[in-house]
C-alpha cells in the first residue's frame, strides 16, 4: 500500500496516533520572506502550473521552487528529496515513492533522519 492510500482516520487507527490539535504551533518561527527570484519564477510559472491542472505540474513549478528558495535561504540547512522511495515497513503499507522529503540531516546522497514528507 502506498502512503497516498492512507487516511487520517486510517492511520491513526492502525498506529494508534493519537493528533494534537493546537494553533499557531509556529508563532514562535520567525517569517523567512520569500526571496525576488523566487517571487519573480512563481510569477511566470504560476500561469503554466494552474493552465496545466495537474498535481505534477503543481509541485514541479510551484512546490519545487519554494522548497528550492527555502534550502538556499537556510543556507543548506535543511536538505530536499524529490521522487525517492521511502520504504519503512512493507508489512505495515508503509512504502512508496514521496513528491518532497525535507530533511534536517547534512546528508544529500543517503535519506537520514530527522525528516519531514509529502507523499
Amino acid at each position: 500500500m502506498a502512503y497516498s492510500d492512507f487516511s487520517l482516520v486510517k492511520a491513526k487507527q492502525e498506529f494508534s496516533l493519537t493528533t494534537l490539535e493546537k494553533r499557531d504551533i509556529f508563532a514562535a518561527v520567525p517569517e523567512l520572506a520569500a526571496s525576488n527570484l523566487l517571487v519573480e519564477t512563481l510569477n511566470y510559472n504560476l500561469v503554466i502550473a494552474l493552465g496545466s491542472n495537474s498535481e505534477k505540474a503543481r509541485y514541479e513549478l510551484i512546490i519545487a521552487p519554494i522548497l528550492v528558495d527555502l534550502h538556499r535561504q537556510l543556507r543548506e540547512q535543511v536538505n530536499l528529496f524529490s521522487g525517492v522511495d521511502f520504504t519503512v515497513d512493507n508489512a505495515k503499507g508503509l512504502n512508496g515513492i514521496c513528491d518532497f522529503i525535507i530533511t534536517k540531516s547534512p546528508e544529500i546522497l543517503i535519506l537520514t533522519a530527522p525528516l519531514i514528507c509529502r507523499s
